[in-house]
């Protein structure tokens, strides 16, 4: 089986037009998949690596299931799709898909088994920011092969891909949660490897905690599911 994963709060139109652009693309492309839109129901900063690893817990996935956790504002192109959704990978490997080389952002490929090793994604990132830069550190220390294609800010990604634009300010609230958490990026690159194995089993899939607040199905699409929960 294949889980798109999508964190969400407050995109609505974001989150129409990659429903649009994608979903007959996998339904032509895919036998099994599944598109689970994880929303965040509270007032909190938003936390998108608690939320990636609250849908892994929720729905039970299975060691040989394969993961592409997406931003919403991020739309492939059918021929991204095919040649980087679709095409089954090693369970040592993750694929970076319109991801900057030192991090494992935008969208991410990477089968049930090796996310379970790395214990998944920092839980301690609240607001914007750094837990992508994290995963990839967690995946250099299992000894995963990490794969980039189609780096942002290129001509070839910018063909492949369609980013919606967001508002170019950034709020003052926003820009804090952004150095706090890239401070604790670079505190986790400077430890020893026992300190950050100790960190790891920490701040993970295993000590991610949750309330189900609702989970409903797309009228007509029962590949699509919307899950809100408490965190």
């Amino acid at each position: 089986m294949l889980y798109i994963v999508i964190p969400y709060r407050d995109r609505e139109q974001q989150l129409l037009a990659y429903l649009k652009q994608t979903v007959q693309i996998f339904k032509s492309t895919f036998k099994d998949f599944r598109i689970i839109i994880i929303e965040q129901g509270n007032i909190k900063p938003f936390n998108k690596g608690l939320l990636l690893n609250v849908a892994v817990k929720h729905l039970e996935m299975q060691d040989d299931d394969e993961i592409i956790f997406q931003d919403v504002s991020i739309l492939p192109t059918r021929n991204v799709i095919l040649e980087c959704y679709k095409p089954k990978i090693k369970s040592d490997c993750a694929v970076g898909i319109y991801s900057h080389e030192t991090s494992m952002g935008g969208v991410v490929k990477i089968n049930k088994r090796l996310f379970d090793s790395i214990n998944g994604f920092p839980t301690n990132y609240w607001g914007w920011g750094s837990e992508s830069n994290t995963l990839r550190e967690r995946l250099n220390m299992a000894g995963a092969t990490c794969i980039i294609k189609y780096s942002p800010n290129t001509n070839i990604s910018n063909a492949s891909f369609i980013v919606p634009e967001e508002p170019a300010s950034i709020s003052r609230e926003k820009r804090l949660e952004g150095e706090r958490n890239e401070a604790l990026h670079k505190f986790f690159r400077q430890c020893n490897r026992e300190r950050k194995i100790y960190t790891i089993e920490k701040s993970g899939l295993t000590t991610t905690h949750f309330t189900p607040l609702r989970h409903l199905y797309l009228e007509g699409e029962p590949s699509i599911e919307f899950i809100t929960v408490d965190i």
